[in-house]
């Protein structure tokens, strides 16, 4: 008798779910072990947040996460009330808070380096500092 609670993944063919031939370019240019097309695409797990697959390329097999679709703001925000029953009416509020909050934690970064005290690449947190900064003040304007 087969288990219910975990049954057997489906063999899929190539080209069922996935465009075959952009995988196999995405899948080129980060340097992914195997060469050419796809030989197989198996489901291994799904649900609302991954698709999971076990992908076969030139003799070597692998596994792909492949996250939902990008959805809005509003589906987003509409599916985190639904499932955690919090009500989201003031989520701006919350997101400026969280830009200003992070642009004082980079610009203590920032604020180290020109004392000699952190790396050099912490120099690039500058610019990014001033337009969360902007951004946080711009959406706090527009919700008095």
């Amino acid at each position: 008798m087969a288990d219910q609670t975990n049954p057997a993944p489906v063999v899929e063919p190539v080209g069922a779910r996935l465009d075959n031939e952009a995988l196999s370019r995405w899948m080129d240019r980060q340097s992914l072990p195997g060469t050419g097309e796809l030989a197989q695409v198996r489901e291994l797990s799904g649900g609302s947040q991954n698709e999971l697959h076990e992908i076969a390329r030139g003799g070597v097999r692998m596994a792909l996460r492949h996250p939902p679709a990008t959805a809005s703001r509003d589906s987003l925000l509409e599916h985190y009330a639904k499932i955690s029953g919090r009500d989201v009416s003031a989520i701006d509020y919350y997101v400026v808070l969280a830009r200003f909050k992070f642009a004082i934690v980079l610009e203590a970064s920032v604020a180290r380096h020109a004392k000699g005290k952190a790396d050099d690449r912490v120099s690039r947190f500058g610019p990014i500092v001033l337009e969360l900064m902007r951004k946080a003040a711009s959406l706090a304007r527009t919700h008095r």
